[in-house]
């Protein structure tokens, strides 16, 4: 094939033109030099052509294609050459060997190969002087190394080569020496693969900074040299398949060997064969096909030694010895990174830690995982022992966080797995004694429930963590003695750097329910969430305390000067993003929520302690940290010097936690919307409404500020507030700029339509609270700006529309509510509404199209999830509608009104002089919309809870094992 037809096959392949082959061509672009080309290099010179992104994926996935049927054909030519050198399957037929089993076959099978593999680096003792002599923990390393290799597949062996040969090929490029860990190729082929981590740990590869694993400069390439020469004899070698070959070789048969690699009593092909008198060819030299073409490596060469027996090999393997080292080799290496961390002296990197050793232990190694958690509990116990002093050293306090870090990273994939039950009956099996003796002691005299607890690892685990939040010198200062109530009122950079870290580490030991479906909550509880939230006296409240104290004591303004945030740095606002993480985690323990009107269960003491919370020096000091905060986001963007004030990003949890305050505290509620600050908490959340309602990841959160709206306002101390100014003028343009400047109802009016109108799905369950708090609006709002009354006429155009109410059976509920808004306009205020009277009566076309509404051509005959509107169904809702207070308003004021007359300003003064009491029905009593939770709504908000702690806390977490929520990908 001319090396045109090979590049227009390529082109075929890849969908593109002939001319695209032309071109390739020109530029003197051949199929070898694409083939031989890393993805970098080949990405460079397709987009140097001018191709975009879609089009060179589309190329190398043709190439990778062409590679594999290159490296297949390959293959087929080597069985067909060694076929007809002697050595066939058929061939190597035995009679005994039909009186061993298929086990012991495919175990000597097995053995052989792993003997070709490794008789360059076993006797190291006839090599030449300049050779490297490998070691004997180096030759069990590659030992067991190539025992787990053998289940690779070819593609592992082969990038392993490719490493392994670059860094012999150019040792002093620091570039060769060092692998992405975040290359999901590197992930899938080799770190992912049996035996491809402890190939290179074996070749000298070390985890290093920023998910890397480098090999350092001054480490020596005996092992590299060795590990590649016996990757090259894998790729070489390929032992036989008792599923795919009839007939096997006996126990004492030699393995089937290669061309390139013959065994020593047949003559070798005159292509491997060197002359007598030459110097050996290399041993590591790999056939054609497992040769990558892409690298260029000087081979180290070691003298070829005389292959030993497999009878040989075999006894060496029976010592059982030499078995029980390569066991524990094994066995040490899947916790190996944790081990290091565990002891060492500088700071840990979380991008050190194997995952993989990790899951490798929970699925078949779970007792070196209970060594790892009880070694790391056990450190976490004797380090709350220490005094003050010690404490507070250099040393001891490096060494503290260090296992905190680790727990944090160690506990989200001990739990990622809820169904198993080895990891749930390692933490919570109950045993004879404490697992840690340092907690004997604290058995002694406790609680029953606390003793119960710590009879097991989990709860011991538990409250070593909460025991880390009050140890003196770490994350209590000295002068926390004086102030017992509220132990973090003072504080520090090392206390908060302390603080966060212990905080960290409790959410993730409770992040369990990040992986269970939202159908098996109930189901599938959260021990250790449950544990933390009924965790005894004094960790229990005085942990509560020490969450509210630094979350609501936190001041964005700091010293009042602009851009003082960029000069000093303040370690308080990254403590108190932590702890209100904390305190939503501690609150949204799993227990089903208590019945209306009824007491939280007993064993959710954070929730007891919440609703506690009466005196009113407590409640004002939570609301005014709940005003501070929430009005920082739109006062910052509302300063005349840009960026002067410092933002915190936790609006999102401090809503949550508003809604918790406001549903677990109606001491709180009602001491909010008596206090002068309520304004600003309205104001906020309508802030983050009209910010959140065009993102495509925050639906739930704009649900959560309008329920926090609608629960407010069916309060009855919400209804003199309606009438008030807005103290505050939001950063606003558009339709709803004016109405921000009005009152406190017609500031809600435009958020409320201002959603409505937005024409996102996602946020059409936001309608029916929306609707509802108009509805509590609508019959105390004095004066309705002509802003918030077009609003509310733009409004009801777009529900009136065929297109819309027609699409869902749902919308015709929208429809109906709306016009029970506008009608409670007209009986309850309508003397002094007289603007959204005159909106009314220029749209009254709008109102009469409502009940000419039938299924026609025009409108749409079945929406997309199969509902279909029939004239029955529409009579149904159109019975429902309250059109008499609006009609009656239309026939006793437009004959009186032309046309002319209504687009003048003197219609107010005209409707002021005239009345209605005689025309319209008497006003019914007010009804108020109140939020009335289903049996999902408790679903639905852990599963914001824990959205928002996963977006916070991301490098914790595998986005591939969260079931509770649904993670999106955004550009």
């Amino acid at each position: 094939m001319s090396e045109r037809e090979e590049l227009l096959w390529l082109c075929t392949e890849a969908g593109l033109g002939a001319e695209m082959a032309d071109q390739l061509v020109a530029e003197q672009i051949s199929m070898d030099l694409l083939l031989s080309s890393t993805l970098a290099e080949r990405r460079e010179i397709l987009r140097a052509m001018g191709l975009r992104y879609g089009t060179i994926l589309i190329i190398n996935r043709a190439l990778e294609l062409r590679q594999q049927f290159l490296e297949r054909a390959q293959l087929d030519e080597d069985a067909s050459d060694a076929s007809d050198f002697g050595v066939a399957a058929d061939d190597l037929d035995d009679d005994g060997a039909d009186n061993d089993s298929a086990d012991e076959v495919e175990a000597n099978a097995s053995r052989a190969v792993v003997s070709l593999a490794v008789q360059a680096v076993q006797h190291e003792s006839t090599v030449d002087a300049g050779t490297p002599k490998i070691g004997d923990e180096l030759h069990a390393r590659l030992i067991a190394a190539t025992m787990l290799l053998q289940r690779a597949e070819v593609g592992t062996l082969r990038c392993l080569h490719v490493y392994l040969s670059n860094v012999l090929a150019e040792p002093h490029k620091s570039g060769c020496r060092t692998i992405q860990m975040a290359n999901p190729l590197f992930q899938e082929r080799v770190w992912g693969a049996p035996g491809g981590a402890s190939m290179l740990r074996a070749a000298g590869f070390a985890e290093g900074p920023k998910q890397t694993l480098q090999l350092p400069m001054d480490a020596p390439l005996a092992p590299v040299a060795a590990a590649q020469k016996v990757v090259s004899r894998l790729l070489q070698a390929e032992p036989p398949n008792s599923e795919d070959d009839e007939s096997l070789p006996p126990s004492n048969a030699s393995p089937r060997v290669p061309p390139a690699a013959a065994p020593p009593a047949a003559a070798a092909p005159p292509a491997a064969a060197a002359p007598p008198a030459a110097a050996a060819p290399p041993a590591a030299a790999a056939p054609p096909a497992a040769a990558s073409p892409r690298v260029s490596v000087e081979r180290v060469v070691f003298a070829t030694p005389q292959m030993p027996s497999t009878a040989t090999y075999l006894s060496m393997l029976a010592n059982k010895e030499s078995r029980k080292a390569i066991e524990l080799l094994i066995e040490d290496a899947n916790t190996l990174s944790w081990d290091a961390a565990l002891i060492s002296a500088y700071t840990v990197r979380l991008e050190s830690l194997s995952v993989h050793e990790i899951r490798c232990c929970r699925a078949c190694n779970q007792g070196r995982l209970t060594a790892l958690l009880g070694r790391l509990v056990r450190s976490l116990w004797s380090l709350s022992c220490c005094g003050c002093g010690e404490a507070a050293e250099s040393g001891t306090r490096l060494r503290y966080l260090n296992h905190l870090k680790i727990l944090s990273r160690l506990m989200p994939v001990l739990l990622e797995d809820p169904s198993d039950v080895g990891v749930q009956h390692m933490l919570w099996s109950s045993q004879p004694t404490p697992p840690i003796p340092e907690a004997v002691g604290a058995c002694e005299g406790a609680p029953a429930a606390l003793s119960e607890q710590l009879h097991s690892l989990g709860g011991c685990l538990l409250h070593a963590v909460l025991r880390s939040f009050f140890v003196k010198g770490f994350t209590l200062l000295a002068a926390d003695d004086e102030a017992p109530a509220n132990p973090w009122s003072f504080s520090s950079a090392a206390a908060d750097e302390a603080r966060t870290q212990a905080m960290q580490a409790l959410i993730a030991c409770c992040s369990a329910s990040l992986y269970v479906p939202p159908a098996s909550l109930a189901a599938m509880p959260n021990r250790m969430l449950l544990a933390a939230s009924a965790a005894p006296e004094p960790h229990g409240k005085a942990l509560f305390r020490a969450l509210l104290s630094v979350t609501f004591s936190y001041d964005p303004v700091g010293w009042g000067l602009p851009y003082s945030h960029s000069i000093v740095t303040d370690s308080h606002a990254e403590v108190m993003h932590t702890s209100s993480q904390l305190l939503l985690v501690l609150l949204s323990q799993g227990d089903q929520p208590p019945p209306v009107g009824g007491a939280p269960s007993p064993a959710d003491k954070m929730s007891r302690l919440l609703a506690g919370l009466q005196r009113d020096e407590s409640l004002n000091f939570i609301i005014e940290g709940f005003a501070r905060l929430l009005r920082t986001s739109f006062m910052a963007q509302s300063s005349f010097l840009p960026s002067s004030m410092a933002q915190i990003d936790c609006e999102q949890e401090l809503i949550l936690l508003l809604w918790k305050f406001m549903c677990g505290n109606h001491a709180f509620l009602t001491a909010l919307l008596r206090s002068s600050l309520v304004s600003d908490v309205l104001l906020s959340l309508c802030h983050f409404i009209f910010t959140w309602i065009d993102e495509v990841s925050r639906p739930s959160l704009v649900h959560l500020c309008m329920l926090c709206l609608l629960l407010l306002s069916s309060e009855k101390d919400f209804h003199p507030l309606v009438n008030s100014p807005c103290p505050h003028t939001l950063p606003r343009r558009g339709r709803t700029s004016a109405a921000c400047a009005g009152s406190i109802a017609d500031l809600l009016t435009a958020c409320v339509c201002e959603v409505l109108l937005s024409g996102h799905e996602r946020l059409e369950c936001v309608f029916p609270a929306g609707l509802a708090l108009l509805s509590n609006l609508a019959p105390h709002t004095r004066h309705c700006s002509y802003t918030s009354a077009n609003l509310l006429l733009c409004t009801l155009t777009t529900f009136a529309a065929p297109s819309f109410v027609l699409a869902a059976p749902k919308r015709a509920d929208h429809l109906v509510a709306l016009v029970d808004v506008l009608a409670s306009y007209l009986l309850y205020q309508r003397t002094t509404n007289l603007t959204l009277l005159q909106v009314l009566l220029l749209n009254a076309p709008v109102v009469d199209a409502i009940r000419r509404i039938r299924v026609s051509e025009e409108a749409p005959t079945a929406a997309a999830d199969g509902f279909a509107p029939t004239n029955a169904w529409i009579d149904e809702w159109q019975a429902r509608l309250n059109l008499r207070p609006l009609q009656l308003l239309f026939d006793e004021m437009l004959p009186k009104l032309s046309a002319e007359e209504l687009q003048q300003d003197a219609v107010p003064q005209r409707l002021r002089s005239t009345s209605l009491a005689a025309v319209l029905p008497p006003a019914p009593p007010i009804t108020v919309r109140c939020y009335q939770p289903d049996d999902y709504s408790h679903v639905w908000l852990t599963q914001v809870i824990w959205g928002v702690v996963y977006s916070r806390n991301q490098s914790l977490f595998d986005a591939r094992s969260v079931r509770l929520v649904q993670i999106m990908q955004l550009d």
